[in-house]
């Protein structure tokens, strides 16, 4: 049975995977993101259930788009509601003051009294709400005024705010991250007309007589390389017959304990295939060395990783320090499967 660990990693790879593929909220909901297939649509409930671990998280962002989109779901759901419409207003009260519409909040307060008439502790409570957000309103009239900007109507509400404002997200390193996931050149290539492909058997290696290796020169300064077919079908199975039993959650060590631990930033399963463990692996090995000219009697075994749907590796770096004037130089190979 699903955990509760297994339900939130489902919620953060949804929204991970909305913020990196720029999918929004209502293509989620009715299943519209993908060319290749439809999927169900999602009820109110569900969309539910995503804004409020993203509001419980601290993160109204996600939480104001997704309890609108519960909100919306609703309607189309008739008379049978799969959600509980007070709860879904309360949650919207705070989650679109949070995100700076005090108007919308005020809305969904009143939505929430004519919920609830009876209710002599909800009815206190959301007239508190009811009067700190007209102060809200009336300080955010004071600023519009000042700015010569027009007062919103009472009888129409704004547009809804809803700006992600995630710290890091902000950064153009993580920008970068997100616009390379969705495959847009973020840093023109200088090297691009001079750039070829060719084969080579690197200084006549045995290994690479008969069928030399592919190469295709990415850019230049530093150098960056394409091998093409370095693994064979037959032996991409045996790898993922080999890994897959020995897949764990992958961790990072803990800067301040020197534990390993699992992080929000690595996401995946990954387990370590050694030479010795089976001749295939061997194989692979001394054939990534013949390409690339690299000594192989001190590397790392190999590596394999899954990322499922939704996984991810935050940008980082593979030494603990990140100005470490120092540092080894290092080469990294991945393969994919």
């Amino acid at each position: 049975m699903p955990t509760t660990e297994d339900f939130e990693g489902v919620i953060d790879a949804i929204l991970r995977l909305q913020d990196t593929y720029e999918i929004s909220s209502g293509q989620f909901v009715d299943g519209s993101f993908s060319k290749a297939s439809n999927s169900p649509r999602m009820t109110a409930s569900d969309c539910f259930e995503i804004g409020r671990y993203a509001y419980e998280n601290g993160d109204k962002y996600h939480a104001l788009m997704w309890l609108m989109e519960s909100l919306a779901s609703l309607e189309l759901e008739g008379s049978k509601h799969s959600v509980d419409t007070i709860l879904l207003h309360d949650y919207l009260i705070y989650a679109a003051d949070d995100q700076g519409n005090p108007r919308h909040a005020l809305n969904h307060a009143k939505a929430l009294l004519q919920l609830s008439p009876t209710n002599q502790k909800t009815i206190s409570r959301i007239n508190n709400v009811i009067n700190w957000l007209n102060k809200e309103i009336l300080e955010d009239n004071e600023v519009l005024i000042s700015q010569g900007q027009p007062i919103p109507s009472q009888f129409a509400l704004p547009p809804v705010k809803n700006k992600r404002l995630m710290k890091r997200a902000t950064t153009q390193e993580f920008k970068n991250y997100e616009s390379l996931c969705r495959g847009e050149d973020v840093m023109p290539n200088p090297y691009k007309h001079t750039l070829t492909c060719y084969y080579s058997t690197v200084n006549n290696h045995p290994l690479l007589l008969l069928a030399p290796a592919k190469i295709e020169v990415l850019y230049k300064n530093p150098d960056l390389f394409l091998y093409h077919d370095v693994i064979s079908d037959a032996e991409i199975e045996i790898v993922k017959g080999l890994s897959t039993p020995l897949l764990k959650r992958a961790v990072v060590n803990d800067p301040k304990t020197g534990k390993l631990i699992t992080a929000h930033y690595r996401v995946s399963r990954s387990s370590w295939l050694y030479d010795q463990a089976n001749h295939t692996i061997a194989t692979i090995t001394k054939r990534v060395g013949a390409s690339t000219g690299l000594q192989m009697e001190t590397a790392e075994g190999l590596q394999v990783v899954n990322y499922g749907i939704g996984g991810q590796y935050e940008p980082h770096y593979d030494h603990s320090v990140r100005h470490y004037n120092n540092c080894r130089s290092f080469t990294t190979t991945f393969i994919s499967l």
